[in-house]
């Protein structure tokens, strides 16, 4: 009997590893026995959705890790030694908060630190050194000794608490894989603080990022594709009546998916909305169009000030957790299904510094990015512009696939061209796919599967 550890500390995972053929086919193994680590107050939810034969979850209190000083002081050390855009005004924020001496000698250090010690590999080779020493390594300690695991498996290799097994898991000589959670986390995660022995990607973009940034070797790297999409050649749509008349919307009217930016990221998300329903109400856009307007599940968006009506539904999915201060949110299988008929049901998918963009390209659907808040006019610093500029956004706009906005009239312009002709950028989004979806075969989590199996 072979044990594997297994990581879900990120609301994804539920739709990235846990819903697909990766933990369905391990499961099937006989010799396999496999433990899944989660916070212990998800537990419960994950044994409801996820509990298979040979799969056993076990709660971890996260909260000894991320309340660490040491694993804290580490941790931010690597996001200084990432050179990108995302973390350059992060830097920015945190002054434009503290505009004090200390404030301005803080952001001008930490300028400083990274433009000249990052992407060096002696000073990565060194940071990951000390880190590994210093840092503590007993968090998991009880479950090494109880379960003797054979491999652990990562599922978000930038995540601290992941980290914190990797390292146990060197320490006590054990393989280790890891996998990139998201196609953003190369440049916002800050520098990867412990290598796996082998690392999964979903594609030749994230593969080259991991070479790059933070000195993986290629041959330790394998591509999977991106796994939650496989359910999508296997599983059945609810029908178009049925799936309307669940969001209470009407099936004979066509249907816009709107993904704001959420509370944490944007103040006028409510104005977008408004701002396409006047253009409704002045008949600027077909009278046959409805909108689904689906919050972000962590940092929902705010519309009290927004004045809806029944051609707007807005949904905020997943299942929220509340535990002191800790508050969380989960996907259930019912989440992930929804999220798909949603774009499929949609004749196009307007965002703001959403992933959702990658979701609509399964379907090839045009898509439309919001650069611009609203009524106001903000600067670079506080205005959505910024997110569109990040390294891995800019790498999906330049493949020409989607449409930048910069004003309501560009918005009303686009939603317009794509209903009369949803080809438009057909041939960008081709790039698109090929960029950040590499195989779309239904395989990639059977892939993953195989790979730790192969590496047991």
């Amino acid at each position: 009997m072979k044990t594997i550890f297994i990581t879900s500390f990120h609301s994804f995972i539920s739709k990235n590893i846990l819903d697909t053929d990766a933990l369905k086919i391990l499961s099937r193994q006989e010799d396999l026995k496999i433990i899944i680590f989660v916070p212990s107050h998800k537990k419960d939810f994950f044994n409801k959705y996820y509990k298979l034969g040979n799969v056993i979850f076990e709660g971890i209190n996260i909260r000894k890790i991320t309340n660490s000083k040491i694993n804290t002081l580490f941790s931010r050390i690597s996001f200084l030694l990432i050179d990108s855009h995302y973390l350059w005004y992060k830097k920015r924020e945190r002054l434009e908060k503290s505009k004090s001496l200390r404030g301005y000698l803080k952001y001008f250090f930490e300028i400083f630190f990274t433009k000249f010690f990052s992407n060096l590999r002696i000073i990565n080779k060194i940071f990951r050194f000390l880190d590994f020493h210093f840092s503590q390594k007993n968090f998991f300690k009880k479950y090494f000794d109880i379960f003797h695991p054979d491999l652990i498996f990562a599922t978000d290799i930038f995540n601290d608490i992941d980290a914190a097994l990797l390292r146990e898991a060197k320490y006590n000589k054990i393989f280790t894989v890891g996998m990139v959670r998201s196609w953003d986390n190369a440049y916002s995660k800050g520098l990867l603080r412990i290598l796996p022995d082998k690392v999964i990607v979903n594609n030749e973009t994230v593969k080259e990022e991991m070479q790059i940034l933070d000195n993986v070797k290629g041959k330790d790297v394998f591509i999977a594709g991106l796994p939650q999409f496989d359910n999508h050649f296997s599983k059945g749509w609810m029908s178009r009546e049925k799936f309307f008349r669940k969001i209470d919307l009407d099936p004979s009217k066509k249907l816009i998916l709107f993904a704001p930016a959420g509370n944490l990221l944007s103040d006028t998300d409510w104005q977008i909305c408004q701002i396409l329903k006047n253009a409704l109400d002045k008949k600027l856009l077909p009278s046959n169009l409805q909108f689904l307007v689906r919050n972000h599940p962590g940092h929902p968006a705010s519309f009290e000030k927004f004045t809806s009506d029944k051609n707007f539904i807005i949904e905020t999915p997943g299942v929220k957790f509340e535990q002191e201060s800790i508050k969380d949110t989960e996907l259930s299988p019912e989440d992930i299904q929804h999220l798909a008929d949603s774009i499929y049901y949609s004749e196009l998918v307007i965002y703001v510094a959403s992933s959702i963009g990658i979701d609509t390209l399964v379907f090839n659907k045009p898509q439309i990015i919001i650069d611009f808040d609203g009524w106001e006019n903000k600067p670079y610093i506080d205005s959505v512009r910024k997110y569109h500029n990040e390294d891995h956004m800019k790498k999906l706009i330049n493949t020409g696939g989607v449409r930048v906005v910069k004003n309501p009239e560009e918005l009303i312009f686009w939603i317009n061209k794509y209903l009369e002709n949803p080809k438009i950028d057909e041939v960008g989004r081709k790039r698109m796919m090929r960029q950040q979806l590499w195989k779309l075969d239904g395989k990639s989590g059977e892939r993953i599967a195989q790979f730790i199996l192969g590496q047991i």
